[in-house]
């Protein structure tokens, strides 16, 4: 309302109805309680299906822990399709129980093995010592036996040793020391230990070594690793063969090769062989418990190094590559 006097005293009042401004004000308030209450009622729907999703989630994964529990290693956690967070950590989650199942099978087979391979040099040594106690012998005899007994003592320390070092590498726990190795030094030492061995049997050792090559790693596990892979050349690849140790660098890699000119093996058992306790038809002949490769390919798994076998027309080719170039990936807590 405006009101004013005119000069003739009289007095003039304008004046305006409000009505349409509050019938304005109520339709604004009106509308947005009606909003809020909307967004409410969805934000509480949004709510309670993500929650039964999460909850659905929760429970595929329980179930897939329940029936693991049981002993089912073979069910893994089912993928929505959505490529979300849930999805990512089932991937993750699946590719732990693959490896918990590749180590629970790798145990199984293991013991079943060790009790296989073990058997026979026990039931030998027991026999052995049998026979000895059914009569007086002379001091000499008696000696030969406990030798024999030793031997085949040291035979069945040397396994678990193995079995040890082989399951130590492979779950990245083994405690020993890891430096800076001199690779090209520590090739050559052993290719000159293994030189005369190889050379009284008949073979020939050719050494091609390219100096001042280092990686980061573990000097013992290297030196069993090299030294099976020279041990296998010398035992599987005949009389006469020819046995080539070599070491360059390839694009920062730390490229390790032992080859030789024997049988090698067949391109279908090359991925076999590295298992344990597996031995071809004609190793079975010679001495040694099946478990040089799976070393090797145990250190290799734990240098982060890539292991090859190949043909080497004639014989095996077993390629060790390192990665030169990253030193700090290949350290392990003491």
């Amino acid at each position: 309302m405006i009101a004013t006097t005119l000069p003739d005293g009289s007095r003039l009042l304008i004046a305006q109805s409000m009505r349409q401004a509050e019938d304005l004000q109520e339709f604004i308030l009106s509308t947005m309680g009606l909003i809020l209450l909307v967004i409410v009622w969805l934000t509480l729907l949004l709510g309670w299906r993500m929650g039964r999703q999460m909850l659905e989630r929760v429970d595929q994964i329980n179930d897939t822990a329940r029936h693991i529990l049981r002993g089912d290693l073979s069910r893994r956690v089912a993928f929505s399709g959505r490529d979300d967070e849930f999805d990512e950590l089932a991937a993750h989650l699946n590719r732990m129980l693959i490896h918990i199942e590749q180590l629970v099978n790798g145990m199984r087979e293991v013991t079943d093995n060790v009790a296989h391979d073990l058997k026979r040099p026990l039931s030998r040594l027991r026999s052995r010592m049998e026979v000895t106690l059914l009569e007086a012998r002379e001091p000499q005899e008696y000696r030969h036996t406990i030798k024999s007994a030793v031997e085949d003592v040291d035979g069945m320390i040397h396994t678990f040793n193995a079995l040890l070092e082989i399951a130590q590498a492979e779950a990245g726990s083994y405690r020993g020391e890891w430096e800076n190795i001199d690779l090209s030094t520590l090739t050559g030492d052993l290719g000159v230990l293994y030189k005369d061995l190889v050379e009284d049997q008949g073979q020939q050792l050719q050494l091609e070594l390219q100096p001042g090559i280092s990686i980061q790693g573990n000097h013992h596990l290297l030196s069993v690793a090299i030294s099976n892979l020279l041990e296998n050349a010398h035992n599987y690849a005949g009389a006469s063969a020819r046995i080539k140790l070599q070491l360059r660098q390839e694009h920062g890699h730390a490229v390790l090769t032992v080859s030789d000119s024997g049988p090698g093996i067949p391109t279908d058992q090359q991925q076999r062989v590295l298992q344990r306790f597996v031995r071809l038809e004609r190793a079975r002949s010679t001495s040694g418990n099946g478990l040089g490769l799976s070393l090797v390919a145990a250190v290799a798994q734990l240098h982060k190094a890539i292991l090859e076998l190949a043909n080497n027309s004639p014989g095996l080719r077993v390629v060790l590559s390192f990665d030169a170039s990253e030193p700090n990936c290949l350290k392990r807590d003491q």
